[in-house]
């Protein structure tokens, strides 16, 4: 799905929600603390902002980075989980094709949205970093900010994308170029 307004959020929304995570698993590893928050994100869309699994509510679907554009964060995590790019964004490619032919559902999906695969990408090349030495909170800060990733999206995304974002509905066009950066 594309973003829409009431579903973008800041690095460090994202960076606290994880944070919460850990700070109630503190037994567990970043790559383990990353299956919990990738679980957070369903698949179906529109169904961010849900409370599942532990009570946690990740209620950010898409952050802003300069170099980057949107991400959206529930394919970021997802594959981040998978260190192949090949795995990673051959099934994410397939994941795509299958939702935008409405193969399994019979119905057209939000297939191919203009930031999925690049999402897919960036969290490949988060996952494929993380390392058991610091808290996957702060490696994501350090990631996303690494991006120039916004803490302040409706200051930071440009006025003229800014523009054409819904507010608060899945938006059914292709949006223009200016709004990812790859």
């Amino acid at each position: 799905e594309e973003p829409t307004i009431a579903q973008l959020g800041s690095v460090q929304s994202v960076a606290d929600q994880i944070r919460a995570v850990e700070v109630n698993n503190p037994n567990l590893n970043p790559q383990q603390v990353l299956s919990v928050v990738a679980a957070q994100y369903p698949s179906a869309s529109g169904l961010n902002s849900q409370q599942v699994q532990g009570g946690y509510k990740f209620n950010t679907r898409f952050v802003y980075t300069s170099q980057k554009g949107f991400v959206d964060q529930a394919h970021f995590f997802r594959s981040a989980k998978y260190p192949s790019y090949g795995i990673s964004l051959g099934g994410g490619y397939l994941v795509e094709y299958v939702q935008r032919r409405g193969i399994i559902s019979g119905q057209q999906g939000s297939g191919f949205s203009y930031e999925d695969l690049p999402s897919n990408f960036l969290g490949t090349r988060f996952g494929r970093g993380i390392t058991s030495n610091e808290p996957l909170s702060k490696q994501y800060e350090n990631f996303v900010y690494g991006l120039g990733g916004s803490d302040n999206p409706q200051a930071d995304v440009p006025s003229n994308v800014l523009a054409t974002l819904p507010k608060d509905q899945q938006s059914a066009t292709r949006l223009p170029s200016e709004k990812t950066k790859y």
